[in-house]
């Protein structure tokens, strides 16, 4: 998974940049636990530091919310939602930076007229992504194969923390590292 994901200066999607960070971070921590495990310098279960980046690795994976908000009529009439509120949830704002509270009220009179859920994204959406391609711009920049380069280079480096990896991982608990065997085979 981290060979399949290093970048290596490809053009990464918007969608997958926050995974590919949370492994750049896992690539790192895991291959010093390899080089530590490989002079039996570290635990052989892992270290501390590579569970905790893996564990982010885990929550990029998880969906974000894209639920469409309520409908403004439903939001006026049974909710009581201020117009301002309704305003920034589905994201009009005009151009002082305020609620734009004439398209709150043409919604309200005519439905879909400001609003198509088939193009419609989120304000919070819209945040998320530009949180992402800030921390994108900040990287070090792209990453390079890891393991597939050190098994080029000399197979018999990298045995060593290969057969600890397969002989430990399967003592840890994540639920995504069940068969040791199954994750060696996609480091080779």
């Amino acid at each position: 998974m981290i060979d399949a994901s290093a970048d290596d200066g490809r053009e990464v999607e918007d969608k997958a940049k926050r995974v590919v960070m949370a492994l750049d971070d896992f690539a790192l921590k895991f291959a010093r636990w390899m080089r530590a495990a490989a002079v039996h310098a570290d635990c052989p279960r892992g270290s501390v530091a590579m569970w905790k980046a893996w564990e982010r690795v885990e929550a990029a994976f998880m969906p974000v919310n894209l639920s469409l908000p309520k409908p403004v009529e439903h939001l006026v009439d049974s909710e009581n939602a201020p117009r301002e509120q309704i305003s920034r949830e589905y994201g009009w704002i005009d151009e002082r930076g305020e609620p734009d509270l004439v398209k709150v009220q043409e919604e309200y009179e005519i439905p879909g007229k400001h609003f198509d859920k088939e193009t419609w994204t989120s304000p919070a959406l819209k945040n998320y992504y530009a949180n992402i391609n800030r921390q994108w711009s900040d990287r070090f920049g792209s990453r390079k194969l890891l393991f597939s380069t050190l098994n080029e280079l000399d197979p018999e480096q990298t045995a060593t923390p290969r057969i600890a990896w397969e002989q430990n991982t399967n003592l840890h608990s994540s639920p995504l590292i069940r068969n040791s065997s199954k994750m060696v085979a996609v480091l080779d």
